[in-house]
């Protein structure tokens, strides 16, 4: 009982810090009582989905320069890699810029200080530990026992670090809209194949109905 109120006056104590902050709470053996607890910003949150096609502009000059074509994640570092540019003037080789050089990720547009920091996308990204997002979506999650927990469709993450947090997974058209979508924190380990994505057992456990 004491653990228990020592728990909820720590985490008071965070919302009392932070209005923003979200939590999520698991328990995941309830003889020994042991709680796994997420604590998230939704207010910094925005899905890699809503990157793509936004508006490349500069602050000096307010010319768009382009726009996002895809978005490239560094999945064993859980992070936002870079993202790639559909030019206005097409160039003979693919440009991208490195997250870091972005100013600011908004809802309605992707800000940079100007275009030079646009750069080939061959001398930013790693080719053999990154992933683009258009071939990551639509593979199939599945557990190392075997337990298909859905298609992925979506990653929320921090727009102030790049941070990937958390994956959004579809079963089927009919239950989204029955029962709407479901997330997931993101696995510590996983492996992505060419059609699906492996994941340990107990994140089926972690899997719960978006708000």
């Amino acid at each position: 009982m004491w653990k228990g109120l020592a728990l909820c006056q720590v985490l008071f104590g965070v919302f009392e810090n932070d209005k923003n902050l979200r939590i999520f709470i698991k328990i995941r053996d309830f003889g020994n009582t042991k709680i796994t607890i997420y604590i998230w910003r939704p207010f910094f949150m925005h899905r890699l989905q809503d990157l793509l096609g936004l508006p490349l502009l500069e602050t000096e000059t307010g010319t768009q320069i382009g726009q996002i074509k895809d978005v490239v994640l560094h999945i064993e570092e859980a992070r936002v890699y870079g993202v790639t540019i559909d030019e206005e003037k097409q160039k003979a080789f693919e440009m991208g810029i490195a997250y870091v050089d972005l100013l600011s990720v908004g809802r309605d547009a992707v800000m940079v200080r100007n275009h030079s920091v646009m750069q080939q996308c061959a001398s930013i990204f790693e080719i053999t530990s990154n992933y683009y997002v258009k071939e990551l979506f639509k593979k199939e999650i599945i557990t190392e026992d075997g337990l298909r927990l859905g298609i992925l469709v979506d990653i929320f993450f921090d727009t102030s670090t790049g941070e990937m947090k958390w994956y959004q997974i579809s079963d089927s058209l009919v239950s989204d809209l029955l029962y709407g979508r479901r997330i997931m924190p993101l696995p510590k380990i996983q492996i992505v194949g060419k059609d699906t994505v492996i994941v340990p057992g107990e994140m089926a456990k972690l899997l719960h109905k978006e708000e």
